[in-house]
């Protein structure tokens, strides 16, 4: 009996590693798109300077480097462009951040093979108001956590929402 159980964990791994010799060379390249480029990816140097909608906080955020590679999926065995992008992030509107964090972009592909299986989800309106000012061609990232991200064409994001607040953009400047 010990014997025969043996065999079929023996194979069972054979079955789930027969596939272990493909490599990422085989996948398939998954590019982002222009559109997506233009929401989400500016020059280093570029800044943008945001105020909570109640508490009136300042925070600010700069593009200090950012990076264009691919990130291998092995569940969806796809190969994923990719943007990763430094940041100085904080508080003052001077743009001296003490603290940086990395953001990373996977592209629509990415989300759109990971809408069944992800929390987010993509609403496009055609003008969005934020503190008298109107921004056209906004997507909004939703999650089920309650956070919204608005992203304007050629400006960058221009309002976050989540549980805690709204952070509305003030200023911001793109880099040439």
């Amino acid at each position: 009996m010990k014997t025969i159980k043996s065999i079929l964990y023996l194979l069972l791994a054979l079955f789930l590693f027969s596939g272990a010799d493909c490599t990422t060379e085989d996948y398939e390249d998954v590019y982002m798109t222009e559109d997506f480029k233009d929401h989400v990816m500016f020059p280093v140097g570029s800044y943008w300077v945001y105020e909570d909608s109640v508490s009136g906080y300042w925070d600010t955020i700069k593009i200090l480097s950012q990076s264009i590679d691919f990130s291998e999926s092995f569940h969806y065995m796809r190969n994923y462009e990719m943007l990763t992008q430094k940041l100085a992030i904080g508080p003052d509107s001077t743009l001296n951040a003490r603290t940086s964090g990395a953001k990373e972009y996977f592209g629509y592909g990415y989300y759109a093979d990971v809408t069944m299986h992800s929390d987010h989800y993509e609403v496009v309106h055609d003008s969005v108001l934020v503190k008298s000012n109107y921004f056209y061609n906004v997507k909004e990232i939703q999650k089920i956590t309650g956070h919204y991200n608005f992203w304007a064409k050629n400006i960058g994001l221009i309002k976050k929402v989540t549980p805690e607040g709204t952070m509305l953009l003030t200023d911001y400047y793109i880099n040439e």
